[in-house]
């Protein structure tokens, strides 16, 4: 019980008591109590009283707050008004007098930072270092370390000092690769390091990174660190049950996306080192889904379906968009370098093009010049060519941009090469456009680099005949690397020596 400082009146108390004895009557004057005896051994509480806030001092703080902003007067005039945008403009013209000066050596003064700049510089790098707290407990993965020394390397050999003098130096260092031989030389094989048991279906160089994958029938993905030399094994990871039919990375990112003879499929992102299975398509009944393409711009995914279906879906939610329709089977599927249209082929040899931007229609339907089922098909990094192979060994170029500008049902070819027997079933453009690799898994060392400018074919690859089937090939972002995945379970790699860059 507490006393609050108020004053009792007298009071009876009948019974026992420290008043009284057992039935006894006692009267209690008026008084203050100072404090309340204590219950069972409890000590007493001395009284606490609260103190009334004067307003004489609310008062007097805001008539000293008026003098000071005023001039000693209470009372707000026009000519206290003056005076004080008076003062204001004599202290704006002094600030400006001191920022009179046009050259400050920074070496000569110390740097005068101001509170607010060294304020937000703190809260910066604590939520930098706050969100990298994964990779600060964690060691870095060699492949990030092999990147930003291989790009710290390259822009100090060609730092200049401006921009205009590195575009300069880098187009008069630039020389065209030249026709009829190409100039490789053999490095030691990619998965050298980690063999595979049985056929390799896929392979992939990253875009940003120095690292490539490695997909086979044994169900491992394997990915590699490119060196050129030693080609360390940096990531195996088994998928149980789970034949790698296809496997691509998605752009801008760290994601692996493969796909099996099944209508699940995997993605594993090797920055977090994490897996993720997907069980079909929401709203898509396929069994299958063992085929699909990455745009450039890692945002979709077109996933080949049976009887002439594509499923467009986003990347990273794998929500359907559009689904597309072919007359007959999908056999060849690519997008253009700004993802703005989507082509595909079937198995009568007919080519479809598709504008992402509307997705009503198709846009443009062509047939393959002799083709009775056109295998593959791709497009340059600048989308002026299209490339077509098909079942009989053919490989078609043609103008792209005359295609979308006119429609025809027979367009003619600008080159046609005839250098394989069997069907080409892969064929990939340089990101520089000047040469172009297409193969054949049927026929041992069934491959051919052709140069673009002259539309022939090098002379001097393979030199090596030990390429074996090759079922699966890519180039590496800058051309400089090229491997090819064989039946046999051998990923081989060669260097162009004509490109000194990943």
């Amino acid at each position: 019980m507490k006393n609050f400082g108020y004053t009792r009146k007298p009071t009876k108390v009948i019974g026992e008591g420290s008043y009284g004895g057992k039935g006894s009557t006692s009267t209690k004057l008026d008084f203050v109590l100072d404090s309340i005896p204590s219950v069972e051994g409890e000590t007493s509480v001395p009284i606490v009283r609260k103190r009334k806030v004067k307003k004489s001092t609310d008062a007097a703080k805001s008539k000293a707050l008026q003098r000071a902003v005023f001039g000693g007067t209470s009372q707000f005039t026009e000519s206290n008004f003056q005076e004080l945008i008076a003062s204001k403009k004599n202290s704006e013209s002094k600030e400006q007098k001191e920022e009179v000066a046009a050259w400050v050596d920074s070496e000569d003064e110390d740097e005068n930072v101001p509170i607010d700049v060294k304020v937000a510089r703190k809260f910066l790098s604590s939520a930098t270092s706050a969100s990298s707290t994964k990779w600060a407990s964690e060691p870095a993965p060699e492949y990030i370390s092999l990147k930003e020394s291989d790009e710290n390397a390259y822009h100090s050999d060609n730092d200049l000092g401006t921009t205009s003098e590195k575009i300069m130096i880098s187009k008069s260092q630039f020389k065209k690769l030249a026709p009829n031989k190409i100039g490789v030389s053999k490095c030691r094989d990619l998965n050298q390091s980690k063999p595979n048991s049985n056929a390799i279906n896929c392979t992939q160089f990253h875009k940003t990174d120095r690292v490539a994958l490695v997909g086979s029938a044994d169900t491992t993905l394997s990915l590699f660190r490119v060196d050129g030399d030693e080609n360390k094994n940096i990531a195996q990871i088994p998928f149980e049950n789970f034949p790698i039919h296809f496997a691509e990375f998605i752009s801008n990112s760290k994601t692996v996306f493969l796909t099996s003879i099944y209508n699940s499929f995997y993605s594993y992102d090797y920055g977090a080192m994490n897996v993720t299975a997907h069980h079909g398509l929401r709203c898509v009944d396929e069994k299958i889904f063992s085929k699909f393409t990455i745009s450039n711009c890692g945002k979709f995914i077109a996933m080949k379906g049976m009887y002439g279906k594509v499923y467009l879906i986003i990347s990273h939610s794998l929500e359907l968009i559009k689904t597309l329709t072919l007359n007959d089977y999908v056999e060849g599927m690519t997008f253009t370098s700004d993802s703005g249209y989507f082509l595909a082929s079937d198995c009568k040899g007919k080519v479809y093009v598709f504008d992402l931007r509307k997705l009503t229609r198709c846009l443009r339907k062509f047939e393959d010049e002799g083709s009775t089922n056109t295998i593959s098909v791709a497009l340059s990094s600048d989308s002026s060519l299209l490339a077509c192979g098909s079942f009989n060994g053919v490989l078609n170029l043609y103008d792209f941009q005359s295609i979308l500008a006119e429609v025809k049902r027979f367009p003619e070819p600008v080159k046609c090469f005839k250098n394989l027997t069997t069907l080409v079933d892969n064929v990939k453009f340089s990101s520089t456009n000047e040469y172009c690799v297409f193969s054949s898994r049927l026929v041992k060392n069934s491959v051919k680099i052709a140069h673009m400018d002259s539309f022939t074919v090098f002379e001097d690859f393979p030199t090596y005949q030990n390429l074996g089937c090759v079922k699966t090939f890519d180039l590496s972002p800058h051309g400089k690397y090229l491997t090819f995945g064989s039946i046999s379970g051998k990923c081989r790699l060669y260097d162009v020596t004509h490109y000194s860059r990943y």
